[in-house]
């Protein structure tokens, strides 16, 4: 779905650390849960936070997994 991006190799950081992008960290967390294979993906505001692009991009990942068969519910909120 994503190319390999700069971001790759790079510390997700924390509140003393700085890391990663805050869109970068909202995939990462997606991600992570998408490891397991669930059967559903509950995802409240996923777009929250997000730039327009950033958002279009979780977006577009939600919807591909739903036409790949898996169930998605999510609300959201225009970014």
């Amino acid at each position: 779905m994503y190319e390999k991006v700069s971001c790759a190799d790079s510390c997700v950081g924390d509140a003393k650390v700085r890391g990663i992008s805050g869109g970068k960290k909202k995939h990462l967390s997606m991600a992570c849960e998408l490891i397991t294979s669930p059967s559903v993906i509950f995802a409240d505001e996923p777009t929250t936070g997000l730039d327009v692009f950033q958002a279009e991009k979780v977006m577009e990942t939600l919807h591909q997994l739903a036409q790949d068969g898996l169930t998605v519910i999510c609300s959201i909120h225009p970014p």
